[in-house]
């Protein structure tokens, strides 16, 4: 449900409405600017709403707009003019857009960002992407902080200390003393597969994390060089230049989160706690427009985090993240990440219709460009489906899946869905939003699905 035009918390919002895994209620205000972002978020706790609103602190009002650094500065997308709006609005499913043109190391870039909402479906998805085709490859060299934003994801009035922070990339990093300070502990050990960002408070029983819907290997985050640290602890860690506290200094971490607000440089407080809630992304510079001199004689490429690998950063960037709000408790960060992990090692095989195998790159985009898991839409986190005949009969071997969102073409209203032979009811076992101007339907299915099971659709 979108409601329109509202006032909330300050801000004119367009405010989502939505029902999560456990079929309880949750909200999203997004601001009415082209440079928009989540301005304030609800969600059950113990059967009571917890209201999350951006906290204003250093001006940031919300979550998920851009910010990207180039020279010794950087450009803040937030509230910047331009488009924005429903672009899809399903009874069970929506597509907020915002369009804006940030202008970034003196290059006006245009930016997409679509957030996605489905029934079923906890953690929404933000998918953005940045637009240089008129921009030379090379000539605009900047890293990407987006999404971008500090909520009080502890709820408002809580304003809990920070107990920990993490984030994965080829390694999952993670603190392993509370509360977080500039002297914490912590862990580099464990390998990785999925980019996420997350911090917590145990106080509260309260985490927000970030979880792109790739893996590392299919889209590189994390930028600069604290990864001569994968594989150690803080006790057996490669200090850099300079460092005095047991967390590498804050220009040096992998990812933004609130390190700017702990104190890295005197010595009286270099074991005092925070408060900010600031959580953002991270990349190497030249992921946005490239670097001339990566090496190969090719403008458009950046070397990925780790300087191991080359990556390409023009025409497009283009990628994807959860959003995750809820109990530090119940680990909802690293269960999104384990479900990205599933999806990897699903396996679709119709025998009645086909899978999609090419769609556009990105958000705002046109360009066919072959999917790399075939099915699977990382924009969107979605599994797409051609049918045949106004039929799709598909087997599904997956470790687990829970509430899979399809998307299938060629059929827009369903008439019949079984699950494993039982036949399910439309809002209830399924949740369908008809998309008769894209000749299809969206479709969550609510089930855990495990090991070999067949989904019918007609």
């Amino acid at each position: 449900m979108l409601e329109t035009e509202q006032f909330i918390a300050g801000a004119s919002s367009d405010e989502v409405r939505w029902r999560d895994a456990e079929c309880k209620p949750r909200s999203a205000a997004l601001v009415r600017v082209g440079g928009g972002y989540v301005r304030r978020v609800t969600y059950d706790f113990g059967g009571s709403p917890r209201v999350i609103t951006g906290t204003g602190a250093a001006g940031h009002r919300g979550w998920g707009y851009t910010v990207n650094h180039y020279g010794q500065t950087a450009t803040i997308g937030q509230d910047l003019p331009g488009r924005f709006g429903a672009v899809f609005i399903g009874k069970h499913h929506t597509i907020y857009e915002y369009e804006s043109t940030p202008r970034i190391a003196g290059h006006d870039v245009p930016v997409t960002q679509h957030w996605f909402f489905a029934t079923g479906r906890t953690n929404p998805v933000l998918a953005t992407t940045y637009d240089m085709t008129d921009i030379p490859a090379g000539a605009l060299v900047a890293d990407i902080r987006t999404h971008y934003g500090d909520l009080a994801w502890d709820g408002d009035g809580s304003d809990a200390v920070i107990s920990g922070v993490g984030w994965g990339d080829r390694r999952k990093f993670r603190t392993t003393s509370a509360p977080l300070t500039a002297n914490s502990s912590w862990d580099y050990t464990e390998l990785n597969t999925v980019p996420y960002v997350h911090a917590w408070a145990t106080e509260t029983d309260a985490e927000m994390g970030a979880v792109q819907t790739e893996t590392y290997a299919q889209h590189d985050a994390g930028g600069y060089w604290f990864y001569d640290n994968w594989g150690k602890t803080s006790d057996d860690q490669s200090w850099v230049d300079g460092q005095s506290t047991v967390m590498t200094p804050d220009w040096n971490w992998t990812y933004q989160i609130n390190q700017y607000e702990l104190c890295f440089y005197d010595p009286s407080c270099l074991d005092m706690p925070t408060r900010s809630h600031r959580l953002a992304w991270g990349t190497n510079y030249g992921a946005l427009g490239g670097l001339s001199d990566a090496g190969t004689g090719r403008a458009d490429q950046y070397v990925t985090y780790g300087d191991q690998d080359l990556a390409v950063g023009h025409p497009y960037q283009s990628y994807s993240v959860f959003m995750v709000l809820g109990q530090f408790s119940e680990t909802p960060t690293e269960a999104q990440v384990s479900e990205v992990e599933a999806i990897q090692q699903t396996t679709l095989e119709p025998s009645v219709g086909e899978l999609v195998t090419e769609l556009p790159g990105g958000v705002g985009r046109t360009d066919s460009v072959p999917l790399t898991l075939p099915g699977f839409d990382p924009r969107y986190a979605t599994f797409n489906l051609r049918a045949a005949g106004g039929l799709v009969e598909l087997s599904i071997d997956t470790e687990l899946l829970e509430n899979p969102v399809f998307v299938v073409q060629g059929i827009e209203q369903p008439s019949v869905v079984t699950l494993n032979g039982q036949s399910l009811a439309e809002d209830a076992g399924y949740f369908a939003s008809p998309d008769p101007d894209r000749g299809q339907v969206w479709l969550t299915i609510r089930a855990a699905l495990r090991g070999t099971n067949t989904l019918i659709i007609q």
